[in-house]
């Protein structure tokens, strides 16, 4: 994500370094920041001070991304379980809100029944692309703070690509 390298064929994502992957040791940087008394071994970033010498407010900014992103990826669910509801093909409306889902839901549907393997090709390839770019967004877990615009321009893309298929 920092290196903003993911590009699919089908949409108008340019590849986009965010600023932190110029960060002389990158991810150590900010996850391995100690202030005094701390062993620093956890990853978590636990202190804003290097932060601070580019961001005003680097916690209200991890925030408002934070809320930002989260925002997106349900703008994104709701979508693609609107395209399941209304829009799936016959076979797979036995999985109401799940019909976009993989063969194993992830944390977004929860546990439930989804379309099996043998199904998974009746999902629209946009709607499989959406699918995937959501699930990147949500798996990487930064929440766009490692790469805010280039984390918004994936989910705007994957929306774009449920609305398109919804437009058909």
């Amino acid at each position: 994500m920092m290196l903003g390298t993911f590009s699919e064929e089908d949409t108008t994502i340019p590849n986009r370094k965010a600023a932190h992957a110029n960060i002389q040791k990158q991810c150590v940087s900010c996850h391995m920041q100690t202030p005094p008394g701390s062993s620093g071994h956890t990853f978590d970033v636990i202190t804003f001070d290097l932060c601070k010498n580019c961001h005003g407010d680097p916690a209200g900014l991890v925030q408002f991304t934070t809320n930002a992103i989260l925002s997106e990826i349900q703008r994104n669910k709701a979508a693609l379980d609107f395209w399941a509801t209304t829009a799936a093909p016959p076979e797979l409306q036995q999985y109401g809100a799940r019909a976009w889902e993989y063969v194993n839901p992830g944390e977004l549907s929860g546990p439930g029944p989804s379309p099996r393997t043998a199904e998974q090709s009746l999902i629209p390839v946009r709607i499989q692309k959406a699918r995937f770019i959501v699930y990147m967004v949500f798996n990487e877990g930064s929440w766009g703070v490692h790469n805010g615009p280039y984390t918004g321009s994936l989910l705007s893309a994957a929306y774009d690509l449920v609305s398109d298929e919804l437009e058909e």
